[in-house]
């Protein structure tokens, strides 16, 4: 899943966040797997991720509505 996805249930839902966060945990060592599992592409524990996007930490996003390509940019 992508991290808009996991950021969206983050914030929009913290009762499913916690679910999928205690889901994330309770698979780490399932059986017949090599080495730990995890739901998040980076395997690392869902929890641990930066689900902080490039704009949060001040890159301006050039495709927003502001400007719509009509700017000249």
């Amino acid at each position: 899943m992508e991290n808009r996805k996991w950021r969206n249930i983050k914030t929009n839902s913290p009762e499913e966040w916690e679910d999928v966060v205690n889901f994330d945990k309770a698979i780490r060592n399932m059986g017949g797997m090599r080495g730990q599992v995890f739901l998040h592409r980076k395997c690392i524990p869902l929890e641990d991720v930066d689900l902080t996007t490039a704009e949060d930490h001040g890159q301006t996003n050039m495709f927003n509505a502001e400007c719509m390509g009509m700017c000249g940019l």
